[in-house]
């Protein structure tokens, strides 16, 4: 089942010598968090970074940040963030949220770290999905399974690698799924260990699957997983082909 688009408006609040002031909100698209909890379980926290050449007065401004952050904000506490951690972007959450983080995450550091799967834009849709399977002896790359391409031209999608973030009820996962022709493991989707994050990590019946983006067609052969992270000025045509639709959506918050 492909769930309907949605655009889900989270509040904002900005953190400078611990202190918060809510700025504009953010429009985030087809998340799982907002397929899972809402928009109003969660607010994006963005941490002013302390600048300046005195080594005490940047002490002083991170410790005032983590006491603040500690403290949290209109009963949001640190809940997850990812690559935006390295931006000051963190994702805060209420209780019934955090009671859940400890199904998926063994520490709080692997939700600092992993915690940005739920947030993450899914472009090309969410679905509700029967059926995956971890491979028992894996092969190929770190974060790369693979996905029936009949699942995918049901959907309507072109057959090509798809970068996905999937939700059970006790894992979450992310990574790169490569098409195959008649998937022999008796599911559309066979997930390589290391995609998968939480406690107890369990693919077993219904998950969340948002495809966050789809491998664009190639002129020439090439790795993509190096290609895609290219900037604009760096991809002239055809090389700009080599990556994902980036031309296709804006910068999100968590980028």
């Amino acid at each position: 089942m492909r769930y309907e688009k949605r655009e889900d408006r989270f509040r904002v609040f900005h953190l400078e010598e611990g202190k918060y002031t809510e700025v504009e909100a953010v429009t985030m698209r087809n998340t799982l968090f907002g397929h899972l909890f809402g928009p109003d379980q969660a607010v994006l926290v963005r941490v002013e970074k302390p600048t300046g050449e005195d080594w005490l007065e940047k002490t002083r401004a991170k410790l005032l940040a983590i006491a603040a952050m500690q403290k949290g904000v209109e009963g949001f506490h640190p809940f997850g963030s990812g690559n935006g951690s390295k931006q000051g972007k963190f994702w805060f959450a209420e209780g019934k949220v955090h009671k859940h983080a400890g199904v998926w995450f063994r520490s709080a550091e692997d939700a600092a770290a992993y915690g940005g799967i739920l947030f993450s834009e899914n472009y090309h849709g969410v679905f509700r999905v029967e059926g995956a399977n971890v491979q028992q002896n894996p092969d190929g790359a770190d974060g790369m399974g693979y996905v029936d391409a009949g699942w995918l031209r049901d959907h309507g999608l072109p057959v090509r690698q798809i970068q996905i973030r999937a939700a059970w009820p006790t894992t979450l996962a992310k990574g790169t799924l490569l098409p195959v022709e008649g998937l022999a493991e008796g599911a559309a989707f066979l997930f390589h260990p290391t995609m998968l994050k939480g406690a107890a990590p369990s693919v077993e019946g219904s998950f969340l699957l948002g495809i966050r983006d789809v491998a664009e067609e190639r002129t020439f052969r090439s790795g993509w997983t190096v290609t895609q992270w290219f900037c604009d000025e760096a991809q002239p045509a055809p090389l700009y082909t080599a990556g994902f639709h980036r031309d296709q959506r804006p910068a999100g918050p968590g980028r």
